[in-house]
């Protein structure tokens, strides 16, 4: 049984600090693109990702319904994953934008999702991405405007395939699987089929009208993956749950209630006061433990209230003190935050 999913689901400190303290059908169209001129060639940069809000078992409902269901309603028998590491090749006529896109994607599915996966240059990979003009794709698959499918490599394996080889719900594993996108929309439009058809392509299938924070929903309110998103792919990638598992299995080792495995809470707030240690500090445990997201700060409050100034000695102790607590946090991914002032003032401030 998974005792707590959210161990393997933060997005952060607790996986980071571990080592510190150790001891869709192949048819189904997405949206129509509209005619237009294409605009200058331009890239899209980091955006700020809003963890899920929901109870672990709303969550939980969520993941079944996504992972054993098509979006045109037929069941999926057993759950399917690849092994990793994945590698992902891009082909064709490969847009300017698309590297640059995919190298943030990838380290995205890398830190947020966990997944151990690569971007190779030549060869065969796991998944293809493969470019071509929007009339060829169109000419086989109308109303696409982008989409994946499996068993295949390039879109040459797409024309030749049989039906049945392209029917998702016949795989017990994912070895291989083709996204095929325009080469000639536009740089938005790129970005966005890499992250809806990417994430299919390693996980869920499914799209769900009920998810107001999720590309797992295809009214198109979200064109990138989410929060909500990634934590799905670190759930479909977590080592207790394999490919072959029936839905009834999977279920099982997931959350029947609101505590523990797949909560995603908001951030905790945790302030670094006298104890300035990683290993061996109890109450950081504790907060890694409980399942949340956690701020680190640091306030230096020698307001005089209550207080006794620091001394020269004291003050060369605390610099040095919080340079290595600082050194150590960013080896595993994290920033410290250092404030001056009134402690009543300045913790209101950060949550």
């Amino acid at each position: 049984m998974i005792q707590h999913i959210y161990r393997w689901a933060l997005l952060g400190l607790c996986l980071g600090l571990s080592a510190c303290m150790a001891p869709p059908h192949p048819e189904a169209a997405r949206a129509s693109a509209a005619d237009f001129s294409l605009p200058p060639a331009r890239s899209f940069g980091a955006m700020k990702v809003t963890p899920p809000q929901r109870s672990n078992a709303e969550m939980a409902r969520d993941f079944l319904d996504l992972s054993f269901r098509l979006e045109n309603g037929r069941e999926i028998g057993v759950f399917s994953r690849f092994d990793e590491p994945v590698t992902v090749r891009l082909a064709g006529a490969i847009p300017p934008s698309a590297h640059d896109d995919l190298s943030r994607l990838l380290a995205r599915l890398h830190n947020e999702a966990g997944i151990d996966i690569t971007e190779v240059a030549a060869g065969a990979a796991a998944i293809t991405i493969e470019f071509l003009p929007r009339q060829k794709m169109q000419r086989y698959v109308p109303r696409a405007a982008c989409f994946v499918v499996p068993r295949i490599s390039s879109w040459r394996d797409y024309r030749t395939a049989r039906r049945t080889d392209l029917d998702w719900t016949t795989l017990a594993r994912r070895d291989r699987a083709a996204i095929f996108v325009p080469s000639d929309t536009s740089p938005q439009e790129i970005r966005d089929c890499l992250h809806e058809e990417l994430a299919q392509a390693l996980g869920p299938l499914n799209d769900l009208y009920r998810l107001p924070d999720s590309v797992f929903n295809d009214d198109n309110i979200h064109a990138v993956l989410t929060g909500f998103d990634m934590l799905m792919l670190r759930v479909t990638y977590a080592p207790e749950l394999a490919s072959g598992m029936t839905r009834d299995a999977v279920a099982g080792r997931l959350p029947a209630g609101d505590h523990g495995v797949m909560v995603s809470d908001s951030p905790a707030l945790f302030w670094f006061r006298d104890d300035l240690r990683l290993a061996d500090n109890p109450g950081l445990a504790a907060a890694c433990e409980a399942g949340r997201h956690l701020i680190l700060l640091h306030v230096l409050d020698d307001s005089g209230d209550g207080t006794r100034p620091l001394g020269g000695a004291s003050r060369w102790w605390l610099h040095h003190s919080l340079k290595s607590l600082s050194a150590d946090l960013a080896e595993a991914g994290q920033t410290l935050i250092l404030r001056q002032g009134k402690a009543r003032d300045v913790v209101p401030e950060i949550v």
